[in-house]
């Protein structure tokens, strides 16, 4: 109810919330039926019905406090505003009852809106009403249109005059259309922009293929054309820069007037200053200077600079460019100190030497007298110290090929059997008996254990005769429990061989019972990785293990490395040694056909960062500390030539079927090379090592909340391994491209970049957005964000990347706390 800002509030809330006037008002609504009356505004009803007991109750304390008469007299009618709930009040108002202020004034203007409230009710039910849902149903009021406008803090705008082609459309009927910066684009089967990187159709000058225009002459090369086209609008581009430069620079250097105030009072060096600009101005003349004479030149403010660097032409003759990155790298190499082994080999002997002689001395110590002398007599002239001085000359220098070396970095290659091609599948019965086995282990999943893929494995035992026990049981990204589950059945069984049908997670599961199975006194934690385990080398014997991949991403076949999650930290961590290798891999193409759309995306993101993550790695070299046993060597043991060949084709492959292998599940060729792809990445990172991307994915998969991908048919939330990995990977690269950038070049190439134009110290970035690009294709999720992480996650997430040390120091640039935060930060979104 409207009323006058000086009007005090005179109205209580009734139990309903209805608001209503004191004192007598509330008699007015006793005069009337006691049943339900809401009212409702115009082309709305109330939801809540108020009964005539509840406002009577509420009425009551304002009776006993102010009784008055129920009746009002008016000299003259009000007007009424019964839409706005507005009464006018057209009475000069009680002179006698506002003089002054205090407690008279105030019961004044009270019994004032208290009358005035009580006849805008008393309009309120004279409207018509009706009942709502039936007979039984309350009475309801509809309130007509508002008459009065209310008044505005602010007069409203005035509308704007009609330009004289405004006049001239509305006249004519012509619509004035915005035109959209989006069209449909037929290829990608969604809007783009006109403009930019992603515009709709691409790149033009890009384009492999491109309609010849009519009339055109046959044996023009159209595509030569358009990048001409493309040259003349980027040097037309470039004149315009110029001139606005040129333009922006003369206005930039234009005299300013001499700050003279019209207050009569100026100051000495105000009017020097004017005094000297009059001296040597020429304007006067008819000429005219960009600058006084030694005049300073003023500098722009930082950050608000107007030069713009310029660029070398991105088309067009890059020798002069490549010339200058060579003589940029020589610079940066002949700035590294030379390394002399035979001064280093020396150095480390005479360090060796000092060591011994010091701890003989010591021995020596703790003898008698008479030990010490016979100790001594066999030096004097013996064959030993004879033999010792002919073996390396004097001072302890070492030259020549036979000269004795400490433990160096060598690369050492462990790789399983593989044998590959369709229905391969039926010579596992075969093989077993010819490894003489008599009790074997067939481990598989619940998804698979009714798909063609076990029953193959299983017609080629039945068929040989194999006595094998099933267990179903494995878990899909298997846990410390899962595996200590598979151990206890594999303990129980001795079994003398095993066979794992399945993707990366039943093939690790069968790799740890083996382990565990052959080794029954360890602790489980013995062999697991540093600092989550002891991480002690397997110097047991295992049994023959076979594995039969299903999915192409995981290389597990391949590889001495089992990966699951420990529940009790949150992270991923595993076993890595070659003796846990698979003795034979089977990679039989048919068992990929079966495998959905996702499941083939997310194996082949895996396929993809085991090849990028092995080939931009920490150089074996650079590997510390070196082991001085061979055992003790560890499987990823950095990027190396060899492991480089298996690396390279892998991506390659990758690159040219991926993406058909997910939108056709009928292309074999695709699907088998994708198979192949797997192998070879595990053969290339199972030597070399992964890095960041994978010591990261650990507490993605360990943390996750509710995320179940599509094409998973498993009861638990789940983030795969691939998608785990990939989600990362442009961030991560474009970080670890400041060492070896032209390894991130060439990878970035191999994926369809166009590096000819592309800068060195570039590299990082342009793998990124080649990454991005790829992902956005296959319909990638946008970021850790997309499945279920935050910001608020990151500490936890960096937490469960710290223990992943085999991984992470594999990383070409070291990494601190903040580092990982940045780089969770930036994959939160990808697009």
């Amino acid at each position: 109810m409207p009323r006058s800002p000086s009007t005090p509030p005179a109205s209580r809330t009734t139990p309903s919330g209805l608001q209503l006037p004191a004192g007598s008002g509330a008699r007015h609504f006793r005069r009337a039926e006691a049943e339900r009356l809401p009212f409702r505004f115009p082309g709305q009803k109330m939801a809540a019905a108020v009964r005539v007991e509840e406002l009577l109750a509420a009425a009551a304390p304002g009776e006993r406090e102010a009784p008055s008469s129920v009746s009002v007299e008016k000299e003259l009618e009000l007007e009424f505003d019964l839409g706005n709930l507005l009464a006018l009040d057209p009475n000069p108002p009680p002179a006698a009852g506002l003089r002054g202020a205090g407690p008279r004034r105030e019961a004044a203007l009270r019994a004032l809106a208290r009358d005035n409230a009580q006849l805008l009710v008393a309009q309120l039910w004279a409207l018509p009403a009706e009942r709502a849902g039936g007979a039984a149903g309350p009475l309801v009021a509809s309130l007509p249109e508002p008459s009065c406008r209310l008044p505005r803090e602010k007069p409203p705008p005035k509308p704007r005059p009609p330009t004289r082609w405004e006049q001239f459309a509305r006249l004519k009927g012509i619509r004035r259309r915005k035109r959209t910066s989006l069209v449909w684009d037929e290829q990608a089967k969604e809007w783009r922009r006109r403009w930019g990187y992603r515009r709709a159709g691409g790149d033009p000058a890009r384009s492999w293929l491109l309609e010849v225009p009519e009339g055109a002459d046959p044996e023009e090369d159209q595509f030569a054309k358009k990048r001409q086209e493309k040259r003349e609008r980027v040097a037309r581009n470039e004149f315009n820069r110029l001139r606005n430069l040129a333009r922006a620079h003369r206005a930039s250097t234009a005299i300013p007037a001499p700050p003279l105030h019209p207050t009569g009072h100026q100051s000495r060096q105000e009017l020097g200053l004017a005094a000297r600009v009059a001296r040597v101005s020429t304007a006067s003349l008819g000429r005219f200077q960009p600058r006084l004479p030694k005049e300073p030149v003023e500098l722009p403010p930082r950050g608000r600079c107007s030069k713009k660097r310029r660029f070398e032409p991105v088309l067009g003759d890059l020798a002069a460019e490549r010339g200058r990155q060579l003589e940029l790298l020589k610079a940066m190499n002949s700035k590294k100190p030379a390394l002399d082994i035979t001064r280093a080999v020396n150095k480390q002997l005479r360090e060796e030497d000092a060591e011994a002689a010091a701890a003989k001395g010591k021995k020596q110590k703790q003898r008698g007298k008479r030990g010490r002398r016979q100790q001594q007599r066999p030096a004097r002239g013996g064959r030993k110290s004879g033999a010792r001085r002919q073996q390396r000359p004097a001072g302890g220098n070492v030259t020549g090929v036979g000269a004795r070396v400490t433990a160096t970095h060598i690369p050492e290659m462990a790789v399983s059997n593989i044998r590959y091609g369709e229905g391969v599948t039926k010579e596992i019965g075969m093989d077993l008996k010819n490894l003489g086995a008599k009790k074997v282990c067939l481990m598989t999943d619940k998804n698979l254990s009714q798909l063609p893929p076990v029953n193959a494995v299983l017609n080629s035992l039945a068929k040989y005769g194999i006595n094998f026990q099933m267990y179903d049981e494995v878990r899909v990204e298997p846990t410390d429990q899962s595996f200590l589950d598979a151990i206890e059945f594999a303990k129980k069984g001795e079994f003398d061989a095993y066979v794992a049908v399945g993707g990366g997670s039943v093939i690790d599961t069968c790799k740890a019972a083996n382990l565990y199975a052959s080794s029954p006194t360890s602790d489980f934690l013995d062999y697991v990785n540093a600092p989550i385990g002891k991480g002690k080398p397997v110097t047991v014997p295992l049994k023959p293990h076979i594995a039969v991949p299903t999915t192409a991403g995981t290389g597990s076949e391949t590889t001495g490395v089992a990966i699951f999650d420990f529940k009790e930290l949150k992270v991923k961590t595993g076993i890595a040694s070659r003796a846990i290798k698979p003795t034979l891999g089977i990679i039989d193409p048919l068992h990929t056909l079966s495998m959905p759309e996702r499941i083939v995306a997310n194996s082949g993101f895996d396929v993809l960062c085991h090849a990028l993550e092995s080939y931009t790695a920490l150089p074996y070299k650079m590997r510390s500390p070196c082991p001085s046993n061979p055992i003790n060597r560890p499987a990823y043991q950095g990027s190396n030539p060899i492991s480089d060949i298996w690396a390279l084709h892998a991506l390659r492959i990758v690159a040219k079927y991926l993406k058909r292998a997910i939108r056709n599940p009928e292309d074999r060729e695709a699907r088998a090379n994708m198979h192949l792809a797997s192998a070879f990445a595990g053969i290339g990172f199972g030597n070399a090592g992964v890095h960041l991307c994978h010591g990261m994915s650990y507490p993605i998969s360990g943390l996750v909340k509710t995320y179940k991908p599509k094409d998973y048919n498993v009861d638990h939330s789940l983030v795969p391994h691939g998608l785990s990995v990939v989600l990362t990977s442009p961030a991560v690269f474009a970080f670890t491209a400041q060492v070896h950038p032209e390894r991130h070049l060439e990878a970035a190439e191999i994926l369809g970049a166009d590096i000819r134009t592309a800068r060195i110290k570039d590299a990082g970035f342009i793998l990124a957005d080649t990454l991005r690009k790829f992902l956005f294709d296959l319909n990638v999720d946008d970021g850790l964000a997309a499945i279920g992480y935050s910001k608020a996650d990151i500490p936890a997430l960096v937490k469960g990347t710290l223990p992943q040390e085999r991984v992470t120091k594999l990383s070409p640039r070291p990494q601190t706390e903040e580092d990982l935060s940045a780089l969770f930060e930036a994959s939160m979104k990808l697009y």
